[in-house]
């Protein structure tokens, strides 16, 4: 479940996700509210892709090339940590406001199907609806 509120959203926004399950007194979501998981997936990929150029860079692997200045270095430090950083300021941009949609979508389920939270939290991690 997410809420959107135009269709040009950044797509890696958290989402409820959970499943419906019978308990003694009803029946109980148990409802997680996380990044999707191909953003776990493409994070490591960009993490792993810049950590293998930055050892090309160094030297670490391959042969370093003897024509570069130490301005050339500091050109390339500086792309990198742009390139490091960029996902970082997406992210933070695009799930700015993500307490307050998660608030809506807990408040619609309070609203549609009556459902409560459980304050005494049988699983302890994760929040129960």
């Amino acid at each position: 479940m997410r809420y959107v509120s135009s269709p040009f959203e950044y797509n890696a926004k958290p989402l409820l996700a959970g499943g419906l399950h019978e308990h003694r007194s009803g029946s109980m979501l148990e409802l997680r509210y996380r990044a999707p998981s191909w953003v776990y997936i493409f994070d490591l990929f960009w993490v792993c892709a810049l950590g293998m150029v930055t050892m090309a860079m160094l030297g670490l692997v391959g042969e370093r090339n003897p024509d570069l200045t130490n301005s050339d270095f500091v050109f390339i430090w500086t792309i990198l940590l742009a390139l490091l950083a960029a996902p970082l300021a997406l992210h933070y941009f695009g799930t700015r406001n993500s307490d307050e949609e998660l608030s809506y979508l807990l408040d619609f389920l309070a609203e549609r199907i009556e459902a409560k939270p459980d304050l005494a939290g049988t699983l302890g991690s994760g929040s129960q609806v």
